[in-house]
């Protein structure tokens, strides 16, 4: 059985910084690791609070069910960057690295945006 770090003696090792860091890589590494993004960035970035929003529909016509989902999943896909390529969490605030999604081109007109099923930019 892989050792943890709650396994016999593994919290004594996440003393170790190299230990610590392995432990670190695999839980960003294991799949549910997305429920992180979905819970943590969803209460730190209040996007949950997106589902309560009524913008005035004569200054933002666009405002819907679909950019509201949208609005969520590109917060959730940054936040999922930050965590999955060790970015600086300053990133959040500085980072010029748009991720857009069907709906947000037409709101935001970013010019590119990283497809995240080829690893480039479109």
């Amino acid at each position: 059985m892989p050792t943890t770090s709650c396994s016999s003696g593994g919290i004594r090792q996440l003393h170790d910084p190299a230990a610590l860091q392995a432990q670190v890589a695999r839980m960003i590494a294991d799949p549910k690791s997305g429920a992180l993004s979905e819970n943590f960035a969803g209460q730190w970035l209040q996007l949950r609070n997106l589902n309560s929003i009524r913008p005035d529909p004569d200054k933002f016509p666009a405002w819907g069910p679909a950019l509201r989902e949208e609005m969520m999943s590109e917060t959730r896909m940054f936040f999922d960057y930050i965590l999955h390529e060790n970015r600086p969490i300053s990133d959040s605030s500085t980072a010029a690295i748009p991720f857009s999604t069907k709906v947000s081109p037409s709101i935001t007109a970013s010019p590119a945006s990283p497809d995240r099923s080829s690893g480039g930019w479109t």
